[in-house]
């Protein structure tokens, strides 16, 4: 006689609800709309020169006042924000070779800021920029090698431009040099030299980075293993929202991995991961519950969770709630965790 679906997710469920959570991570590169004008620098001589006598130098011809008039239109500091003022004084000082000024031109053609969006212009004027050692210009003449946006897809060609603004300190490019380290793209695949390169994108701050260092480290992947160092990594990278840093974090308090064990601290990083939608996170968080682990026993919220996840595709979480299901409906609930 077939064994319906049911009964087999009965079966099952007690081996899966106590399936240790696995670690997550890969690395991710940062794309270019992450980049924009704001925060590009302002002439320090301007600094507080109205926007009057900014138009007055502007319209004389001072090639750094164009370039400022259109920051303060671009960001709308000092005045109104309109993308139209601000590409026609980009413009001008584009073309009296101001770097910035090209590079936010072609930010304007790439995101579309009152122009219609056109790569070719877009990449065009950052490789202007470029041309002129500016690290964020040279960024996106990278990141357009690497996607093909209005040039040719060439990874090698990737490569050597997030070198450039790697080696200039853009942690940005060395963050997604390091990936393509990793992944073998436009370089020969080496470990060494992506955790040489996401360490420094990860001493700047770079979430995405940490995550990745902590995860080399935590393999002994082109670094020496090392729980405590991943941990640490983790840890940065968590307290910046990122939600694969969150979950490894909890999943090493978990397991005692380079932290002293502790299951309310895993419970609680779970749960910052899987409020942010994260279906690892929910199932694990759900995991907690049932076992009762680093929170009140609570075989409701446990399938709250397993829901969660199991909308998201999850199986193991597709499983238990299976499971859940049919033991509350047969009466015997108290049976939902088994070691």
């Amino acid at each position: 006689m077939k064994t319906s679906r049911w009964i087999r997710a009965f079966l099952i469920a007690p081996l899966l609800v106590a399936t240790t959570s696995r670690l997550c991570g890969q690395g991710a590169e940062i794309h270019r709309d992450w980049m924009d004008v704001k925060g590009s620098p302002t002439n320090t001589s301007l600094i507080g020169v109205s926007i009057e006598d900014l138009k007055t130098k502007a319209d004389a011809g001072d090639r750094n006042a164009q370039y400022t008039l259109g920051a303060r239109y671009y960001n709308g500091r000092e005045t109104k924000q309109d993308y139209t003022e601000a590409i026609k004084w980009f413009q001008k000082a584009a073309e009296h070779k101001v770097e910035w000024a090209q590079y936010a031109l072609g930010c304007c053609y790439d995101f579309g800021r009152r122009v219609d969006k056109d790569h070719e212009q877009a990449f065009k004027w950052y490789f202007l920029a470029a041309g002129q050692g500016l690290p964020a210009a040279e960024f996106m003449v990278a990141d357009c090698y690497k996607t093909g946006d209005g040039v040719r897809r060439d990874f090698a060609e990737a490569v050597t431009w997030y070198r450039r603004a790697a080696d200039a300190d853009n942690p940005f490019a060395q963050n997604n040099l390091a990936v393509l380290y990793e992944r073998g793209e436009g370089v020969p695949k080496d470990l060494s030299q992506a955790a040489t390169w996401y360490r420094k994108a990860a001493q700047h701050g770079v979430a995405s980075a940490q995550l990745m260092l902590g995860e080399l480290c935590r393999k002994g992947t082109g670094v020496r293993q090392d729980g405590e160092v991943a941990a640490k990594w983790y840890r940065a990278a968590a307290d910046q929202g990122n939600a694969d840093a969150q979950h490894n974090l909890a999943t090493c308090y978990l397991r005692g991995f380079g932290v002293g064990q502790d299951y309310g601290q895993a419970a609680i990083w779970y749960r910052k991961a899987a409020d942010q939608g994260y279906a690892e996170a929910q199932y694990s968080l759900g995991v907690c519950y049932a076992k009762g682990e680093g929170v009140a026993q609570d075989y409701q919220e446990a399938a709250g969770w397993y829901r969660r996840a199991s909308e998201q595709g999850h199986a193991v979480a597709q499983c238990n709630l299976a499971g859940y299901y049919f033991r509350k409906e047969k009466g015997f609930i108290s049976w939902f965790v088994m070691d």
